[in-house]
């Protein structure tokens, strides 16, 4: 009669576990690749003594990996739909790809997750180089997407 009870207790644990991971599983997607993300941007961009450390033990990729595993983790926050990736033409040739990193920078918070890129005539621009004929492309939370707007209209039309 035990035996019966506690085969019935554990089926019950597990319906209800299996459940529980079946109704977050979105949720625990997007965490699994924001935490991803986080990993690698402190591996590359180390902000503590901590974080120094553990990225001269761990780093043994190349930065063409980095970037892949970077894009893969980006693109699954895409479609899980956390994340968006929008693209907007640049008119004001007078402002750089590092004033826009650096106002995001100081807009949003530095563990939020974004990503910025500047194209000229089809190729990425440095930080330092004037926007010409060029357009952004950003992946950011969808929930961030008007801040973000508004931020490139405004560094855009020379107002910041």
């Amino acid at each position: 009669m035990n035996l019966r009870k506690s085969i019935k207790g554990g089926i019950a644990a597990c319906l209800i576990v299996g459940g529980a991971l079946f109704l977050f599983r979105d949720y625990l997607r997007v965490y699994y690749h924001r935490t991803a993300i986080q990993a690698l941007e402190r591996s590359a961009f180390p902000r503590t003594f901590t974080d120094k450390l553990f990225a001269g033990l761990t780093r043994s990729q190349t930065s063409e990996a980095w970037w892949e595993n970077r894009r893969h983790h980006e693109d699954a926050l895409i479609r899980l739909g956390y994340l968006t990736r929008e693209e907007f033409l640049l008119t004001n040739k007078q402002f750089t790809a590092g004033q826009l990193v650096r106002n995001a920078e100081r807009r949003f918070a530095p563990e939020k997750i974004f990503s910025v890129t500047v194209i000229t005539n089809g190729q990425r621009l440095s930080a330092t180089a004037l926007a010409t004929n060029s357009f952004v492309r950003i992946s950011v939370p969808i929930v961030e997407l008007n801040d973000w707007k508004t931020l490139i209209q405004a560094l855009d039309s020379g107002s910041l």
